[in-house]
């Protein structure tokens, strides 16, 4: 088994990491970012659609389901390399605080702030697609009012500390 890297090592490859980031060609950071918020979305939908169809089965079957549903949009922002706004950003600020140079600052708030605004369009964008009224097939199954709210959440996601779950009454 390879030994452990050090401290160094790992630090040197979050730079590296963060340094490919943070020299991102604007078009990059646009579509990385919008695909992002477009995943999220469509990973809350098949939470909603597949938690709604499996209520009949019970409860932590549905809620397990669900989340394994969700996990195939997570899967695909990961694979996809795409930006959220509240993923991982050490490694711009590593690759920032390590260059000692000033433009490195606002090349870092460029990130974040094109980050931010494509993970609310992309997400908002699709979202209306399950959000307006007959956008879905005339017959849609009876599942459509539970996950409806969580498809027009999904631009939101990004600004969330992470993941969460409300309670249920």
């Amino acid at each position: 088994m390879p030994a452990a890297p050090a401290p160094d090592e790992i630090f040197d490859r979050a730079v590296e990491a963060g340094q490919r980031r943070l020299d991102q060609s604007l078009l990059e950071l646009v579509s990385t970012s919008f695909i992002a918020g477009f995943t999220i979305v469509f990973g809350l939908v098949a939470l909603g659609i597949v938690e709604s169809r499996l209520e009949s089965v019970g409860h932590g079957v549905a809620a397990l389901g669900g989340a394994l549903a969700f996990g195939v949009g997570v899967t695909f922002l990961v694979a996809g390399r795409t930006e959220l706004f509240n993923e991982n950003f050490s490694d711009p600020v590593a690759a920032a605080v390590d260059s000692g140079d000033p433009t490195a600052v606002w090349a870092l708030c460029r990130l974040w702030v094109v980050t931010l605004l494509g993970n609310l369009v992309g997400g908002g964008l699709f979202s209306l697609v399950f959000a307006v009224e007959g956008a879905c097939h005339p017959g849609r199954p009876q599942y459509w009012p539970q996950w409806r709210p969580r498809a027009s959440a999904g631009p939101w996601v990004p600004l969330s500390p992470g993941p969460s779950r409300a309670g249920r009454s």
